[in-house]
């Protein structure tokens, strides 16, 4: 009868609890969390690619010249340089005809605007990180968008309009196509090797589209 008894005794089963293992390890029960492992292997089955990050050096640049009898021509220019060649370097002249909207912080936000969405448009996972000398863009970015713009419609605590709101809000759904946006400030002219190079191609498309018309002086 005992024999029969030890047949037909059920065999021991180990609990299991959320995805989690139960060890011994040095005496002391030891839990074992695989929900992670499993996702990252459900992840790679399912042909997921890792995150890949990528670095621009963003600037903007403004300057006054002198179209001739007295009248004078502001014109605001952005850049962008890749580092590490990830994606050609870019600038342009600003596309605004209205001239009061050629100034440096649009220009700033302009270039920031173009990295994002050269980034995005890859396609894969990837986390931009842009580093700039405007703590405007930053700040703006990080707190003003997100905790008070969006809440309020697009205006500031003074209910008014925010400025480059159209800026603003294209940067925000560009955003949405990466796995995240990063910004590290710089101090601009002062060695950064990236922030000089894209100062430099700010500052030459300017000169491009201003050709051979007189003098000019630097704005903000």
């Amino acid at each position: 009868m005992e024999g029969i008894r030890r047949w037909l005794r059920p065999a021991a089963v180990a609990p299991v609890v959320d995805e989690q293992i139960a060890c011994r390890d040095e005496g002391a029960l030891k839990v074992i969390d695989t929900s992670k492992s499993t996702r990252v292997e459900s992840s790679r089955k399912r042909g997921r690619e890792p995150t890949r990050t990528v670095v621009a050096s963003t600037d903007g640049a403004c300057q006054d010249w002198t179209l001739g009898n007295g009248r004078k021509r502001r014109l605001a220019a952005w850049a962008v340089h890749w580092h590490n060649a990830v994606f050609p370097d870019m600038s342009a002249v600003l596309d605004d005809e209205d001239v009061a909207l050629h100034t440096n912080q649009r220009a700033e936000l302009r270039a920031v605007l173009e990295a994002v969405r050269v980034a995005s448009s890859d396609g894969g996972n990837i986390s931009l990180t842009v580093r700039t000398d405007s703590r405007w863009v930053i700040t703006g970015y990080e707190d003003w968008m997100p905790r008070l713009w969006k809440q309020n419609r697009w205006r500031t605590t003074n209910k008014k309009p925010v400025k480059h709101a159209d800026l603003w809000q294209a940067l925000d759904d560009a955003s949405r196509g990466l796995e995240q946006v990063k910004f590290v400030f710089v101090k601009g002219h002062a060695g950064d090797k990236g922030n000089e190079r894209a100062d430099a191609l700010a500052v030459a498309a300017i000169h491009r589209h201003r050709s051979d018309h007189g003098t000019y002086s630097g704005c903000t």
